[in-house]
């Protein structure tokens, strides 16, 4: 793998990754990409609240994925490692032979294919997080607010994936809620005209207090 495709991989990792925190079925209590002390094979691990363990392959190609391609990637994740659960995330084109839905070996779970398209990744991410802040009690932030907030995320969990890092959900809650308020809720300074970075966040609508 080239070094822009190979870059390319690793920020889809972190962009998969971050999908998966943000939906509402998803009870996860710890996630680490490129895991220390796990086989190459793994490129995501979550962990969930029950502790159950699920192991996670991202393959990404511009280049079409034939279905033997894919069994061979899933044979070798359940060989190579130790896990309650197996998933193989496809993103790119796909030979007609993949199956749009599929269990391999009746053990690794492989959804639909997404298409290799990093602003729709980032569009679908924004929207998951403007869902998931309202869980939080937070009032609507604008669509660049959003995409600002998730290109932090991507970051840092990219930064994680270089050290295979754990971060737990707590953490995560945490560093979200504080990013969110510090740049898109904390009144401006009386230096600060209205209307600033510190109110970027808000429509003229939502200038309610926090709950």
């Amino acid at each position: 793998m080239g070094g822009q495709a190979g870059g390319r991989g690793y920020l889809i990792q972190a962009m998969i990754c971050l999908l998966h925190m943000l939906r509402d079925d998803c009870d996860w209590s710890a996630v680490s990409i490129e895991p220390d002390n796990e086989s190459e094979k793994v490129d995501i691990r979550w962990v969930y609240g029950d502790g159950r363990v699920k192991a996670v392959q991202v393959k990404s190609s511009q280049n079409q994925i034939s279905f033997p391609m894919v069994r061979k990637w899933a044979e070798d994740l359940v060989t190579n490692v130790k896990a309650d659960e197996y998933e193989l995330l496809l993103i790119g084109p796909c030979a007609d032979s993949v199956p749009k839905r599929s269990l391999i070996g009746g053990k690794v779970a492989v959804p639909p294919p997404s298409i290799l398209n990093l602003r729709a990744l980032r569009e679908q991410s924004a929207h998951q997080l403007n869902r998931y802040l309202a869980d939080q009690k937070f009032s609507r932030l604008r669509p660049d607010a959003l995409e600002f907030l998730v290109e932090g995320l991507v970051t840092r969990l990219f930064e994680y994936s270089t050290k295979g890092k754990t971060l737990k959900r707590d953490d995560f809650d945490g560093l979200l809620k504080k990013w969110t308020l510090e740049l898109f809720y904390l009144p401006p300074t009386p230096s600060e005209p209205t209307g600033t970075t510190a109110d970027a966040g808000r429509s003229s609508a939502d200038h309610d207090p926090i709950p």
